[in-house]
């Protein structure tokens, strides 16, 4: 809270919570937002959050035109489709229970690190990516 005891938005606290690979798909909802904000001075759209949840992006805005939704809609979908991590549109998959959109190049790097595994579905088979690389279960 400011000292006037106004609450902040989460986007003025955490700024865009979602990793780099999405964002070539954000930067154009900022474009618009920033020139219909430049020309609609009295009636500023405000970001309100941009994050990832259930392995989808977010974008929520304080209000919009017809446009700036059908945008950010596009942007949604578009999110299911493209690795969170590094923008890949190549073998994109969802994990399980964390629901996370990524490639499966991110995925097995991700958990050689962390050396929990992670268990997916794709064509209608279960796998799970561990520290030895990806198989079927």
């Amino acid at each position: 809270m400011e000292e006037n005891n106004e609450l902040k938005e989460p986007f003025e606290l955490f700024g865009v919570e979602c990793d780099k690979g999405w964002y070539d798909i954000i930067k154009p909802l900022f474009d618009y937002i920033e020139e219909y904000n430049k020309e609609n001075p009295d009636n500023e759209i405000k970001v309100l959050q941009v994050k990832e949840k259930f392995g989808e992006l977010r974008f929520y805005v304080s209000h919009g035109d017809e446009t700036l939704y059908k945008m950010i809609d596009k942007a949604e979908n578009e999110s299911l489709k493209t690795c969170e991590h590094c923008g890949s549109k190549d073998n994109v998959i969802h994990t399980d229970r964390w629901i996370w959109t990524v490639c499966k190049d991110c995925l097995q790097k991700s958990v050689k690190k962390s050396y929990r595994p992670v268990t997916f579905w794709e064509n209608n088979k279960h796998y799970i990516c561990d520290k030895d690389g990806i198989k079927e279960i």
